[in-house]
């Protein structure tokens, strides 16, 4: 059997064939063995799979998108590893790695820049995980380490007796994933390190999975990119506590507001991105940045309800993020007092107006227009008057 053979030649493929057996992913997998069967003798390294994951892996998402999964398009990860630009020798963790987009674009951004680069992913939930291992080995990622585990309670890369860590951390993990409370959280590895910030209710772990990727960064140099619900950046109680103390410790550095239909979601929401570093340049220590990106988008050339983020505006978010520099309508410099004073809300819309264009209005035009209209309605009475009197005359 070819699925067989390939399983045998590549160890990254353990526990597939098995899944494959069992139909687990229905309709999904049956697709995943026909593309086995069809590449049997061929060299893969000649064959670009990406077009053929791409469609695989988004008929997929759309349906875990009912559950609360989110696909992450590929504009979202190429801008957030434009941000951190990872460099030669550092390692990129993605903590909910899901089918492995992160850590696939961050290969191919490294193999344009001609630079090595260590690649760890996590995932809890078995589908994704084999579909990620087999996505990444046929793109032709040979070294990278994905394990199967749920990184909130167990982590899976150790060293030195406790949980690794990482120069760049990156994902966007399920939204407002519910039950992760204090108690649940306890029941972990190394919850004292990783939740020192605290413990939010059970209603949303946004912010637990924010502690954890912060927790697994370098102490050092370390840089986080996270995609998020924007609720995360405003919502009360144990969160705020939680937001005001990070906020406290200047690691947010960066807070970008995206448009509305980028993700493959049953949601429609815009979601946000944070930027955290643990090695702020001087210039922008007790800062925050917080882009308005809201505006920046084109119509998604294959699903019409989708937006997407067009190189264009991937690069003027870019720009004003290296740049460090306030536009009009689009970006402000926050210093932390402003943020205290605000409650230690992020909100973008509270301190970035979006100003609206007033259209220009050709006052002859409009009074041109406006005398047809009155002529016209003088000649729909008359016709209405002839009516009657025509209509009276049948009646008669």
């Amino acid at each position: 059997m070819a699925l067989k053979s390939i399983v045998e030649r590549n160890s990254q493929f353990l526990g597939v064939e098995n899944l494959l057996n069992f139909m687990t992913l229905s309709e999904n997998i049956e697709k995943i063995r026909k593309l086995f069967e069809e590449i049997s003798g061929f060299d893969t390294a000649k064959i670009d799979f990406s077009e053929i994951f791409d469609y695989i892996i988004i008929e997929h998402s759309l349906k875990e998108a009912k559950k609360g999964g989110i696909y992450t398009p590929k504009e979202i990860i190429f801008l957030i590893l434009h941000l951190l630009e990872p460099k030669s020798s550092e390692s990129i963790y993605d903590p909910s790695s899901s089918y492995g987009e992160f850590l696939l674009m961050a290969h191919k951004f490294a193999k344009e820049r001609n630079i090595e680069i260590s690649l760890y992913g996590e995932e809890e939930k078995e589908e994704q995980y084999l579909i990620s291992k087999i996505n990444l080995t046929l793109n032709g990622v040979i070294d990278f380490n994905v394990v199967h585990t749920n990184s909130l309670l167990n982590p899976g890369f150790k060293e030195n007796g406790t949980f690794k860590k990482f120069d760049i951390v990156v994902s966007n993990p399920e939204w407002n994933q519910k039950n992760y409370h204090e108690e649940k959280l306890k029941t972990g590895e190394f919850w004292r390190e990783r939740f020192k910030y605290g413990f939010p209710s059970k209603q949303s772990a946004d912010w637990v999975w924010i502690q954890h990727m912060i927790a697994s960064a370098n102490d050092n140099r370390g840089r986080i990119g996270i995609v998020m619900d924007g609720g995360c950046l405003f919502r009360g109680g144990k969160e705020k506590a939680i937001r005001a103390k990070i906020l406290e410790d200047d690691l947010i550095e960066c807070v970008i507001l995206l448009p509305e239909k980028l993700f493959y979601s049953n949601k429609g929401a815009s979601g946000v991105i944070l930027i955290l570093n643990k090695n702020k340049p001087e210039n922008r220590k007790k800062k925050v940045l917080i882009i308005d990106a809201s505006k920046e988008y084109g119509k998604h050339p294959s699903f019409r309800r989708l937006n997407i983020l067009q190189k264009e505006n991937i690069d003027k978010i870019v720009q004003a993020y290296k740049e460090f520099k306030e536009i009009k309508g689009f970006s402000r410099i926050l210093d932390i007092n402003e943020i205290k004073e605000n409650d230690y809300n992020l909100n973008v819309g509270r301190y970035i107006f979006q100003e609206e264009v007033e259209e220009e209005v050709d006052i002859l035009k409009e009074f041109s227009e406006l005398d047809e209209l009155g002529r016209n309605v003088v000649e729909i009475w008359k016709k209405i008057e002839e009516y009657k009197n025509e209509l009276s005359k049948v009646l008669k």
